[in-house]
């Protein structure tokens, strides 16, 4: 355990308190609405509901905590001592290859211009909202507390588990149970973007394009998108599972190196 100080406004108690805020009122508003999550993409009026409204309110409650902290610096960029192998930009290189893979891959005439043009909106502020929340204040707060090892597990457990809220609105539990750990090892990839780029609105613009693509890769009014995804192209049944193993490869060979130089 890490026993650093930190002049640091972002600490671990706020990180879990903005992990809290957004995901009780984010969750709220999805399961009052009526919504079904297999259903998010059946129409404009689903999205903008279960997504947008929803989404939106969580992030107006995390920015008002991030002014009110002055924690804009210490949320969205990197902290510059830490290493960075150029080998590590292979991270948001394959996001862009599944992204791109999905996108070539569905099929366009399942969707009208409206649903496409909300959907985007809502996914992209879904990239913005779980980034500032898990890639910013849960992982830079963690840091304060705990190894960077430690602080990459925090976030990247916190992010899995808060997927699992999704069987509150109707998901099957076993896609639940798939999408958790998916989203644990996606947790891993987007922490190395943060790291490689410098930038956590890197890490936001592709986590709203991936989710984005996958809805559109599944077809309008299906959500299952960690069922569909592996086959909804070519370039994704090839890159989904590199960036999966280069995740692993990424935690054995960076986080290691860190913790001997801690």
């Amino acid at each position: 355990m890490s026993t650093t100080q930190t002049s640091s406004p972002v600490t671990f108690q706020r990180g879990l308190l903005v992990f809290a805020v957004y995901a009780a009122v984010s969750a709220a508003i999805q399961l009052f609405s009526g919504v079904d999550y297999d259903e998010i993409s059946a129409s404009v009026s689903n999205i903008l509901t279960f997504v947008v409204l929803s989404v939106g309110a969580g992030i107006v409650g995390v920015l008002i905590l991030t002014a009110r902290w002055g924690a804009n610096d210490a949320v969205f960029r990197e902290r510059p001592r830490l290493d960075r192998p150029a080998w590590l930009w292979v991270f948001p290189s394959l996001f862009v290859v599944v992204i791109v893979g999905n996108l070539a891959g569905a099929d366009w005439g399942e969707w009208d211009a409206a649903a496409v043009l909300v959907l985007l909106l809502g996914c992209l502020m879904v990239g913005f909202g779980e980034e500032i929340v898990f890639r910013g204040y849960v992982l830079v707060g963690a840091r304060s507390r705990f190894s960077e090892t430690g602080a990459w597990f925090a976030s990247s457990l916190l992010f899995g588990l808060f997927h699992g809220t999704n069987i509150l609105t109707g998901q099957a539990v076993g896609t639940t149970l798939r999408q958790v750990g998916l989203a644990f090892l996606l947790g891993g990839a987007l922490y190395f973007v943060r790291r490689v780029s410098g930038y956590l609105v890197v890490g936001m613009l592709l986590h709203g394009l991936w989710d984005f693509s996958t809805f559109i890769a599944a077809g309008q009014g299906d959500s299952h998108v960690v069922d569909d995804i592996s086959g909804s192209a070519a370039l994704v049944s090839l890159a989904l599972p590199l960036l999966v193993i280069t995740t692993v490869v990424g935690l054995v060979v960076v986080l290691r190196r860190s913790a001997q130089h801690a």
